[in-house]
């Protein structure tokens, strides 16, 4: 599990003085009609171009906080019209059957080593029909999936306040100082600083599959 590989997650966490500074440095109100936020077109270009602009070798902090500010209100404009372009909105119902099993398998399983064909096995595909299900229907491979499972359960432990030893434990990992770096590669901050960030003990998902509609 440890040697898997890694993936990047952009992920953002809005901190409510942050927001309030904001608001009064530009003289708007930035509120979020919803607590959900479909994932429009806008947003994912803009996802893109801050990440760009992140790990460019050029990168500009007054651009970053630009894109950032744009990002925003792509975000609270999609929260406002509930756009029908989420795919977390239709996911479920258009996952073959087969892939929701292994998506549910996944998660039942997060703590266990496991490997990609035993999981195919389990729900009865060859290893080359696995991959391409996830490559035609979700548009990635299982182990980059599999990385986001670990994460959104991390986060989630985390979040809620879990020991972070415990938590390392509980996930397969044979040392904290282990789940402390797998946990950073793919949040960007260490499980520390994100539990004492975290505020709303509500799941989280980066896989883009929420836990309610896999099945």
């Amino acid at each position: 599990m440890e040697g898997s590989g890694s993936c990047l997650f952009l992920v953002f966490m809005i901190s409510k003085q942050w927001l309030d500074a904001l608001g009064s440095a530009t003289g708007r109100s930035f509120r979020f009609p919803s607590p959900r936020v479909p994932i429009s077109s806008a947003m994912r270009r803009s996802c893109w171009r801050v990440l760009d602009l992140i790990i460019s070798a050029d990168k500009s902090r007054p651009a970053i906080d630009d894109e950032v500010e744009r990002l925003l209100e792509a975000a609270i404009a999609a929260s406002t019209t509930g756009s029908a372009e989420s795919p977390a909105s239709s996911v479920g119902v258009m996952l073959d059957h087969r892939l929701r099993s292994a998506i549910a398998h996944m998660r039942e399983h997060v703590s266990e080593i496991t490997t990609i064909d035993e999981i195919a096995a389990k729900v009865g595909l060859s290893r080359a029909h696995f991959f391409a299900l996830f490559r035609d229907q979700l548009n990635t491979t299982p182990q980059v999936f599999w990385s986001g499972v670990r994460v959104e359960e991390a986060m989630r432990r985390v979040a809620e306040g879990g020991a972070l030893t415990e938590v390392a434990m509980d996930l397969g990992f044979s040392a904290p100082g282990n789940f402390s770096r797998f946990f950073k590669e793919h949040t960007g901050v260490s499980p520390s600083i994100f539990k004492r960030a975290a505020r709303d003990p509500s799941p989280v998902t980066v896989t883009g599959v929420p836990r309610e509609q896999q099945l």
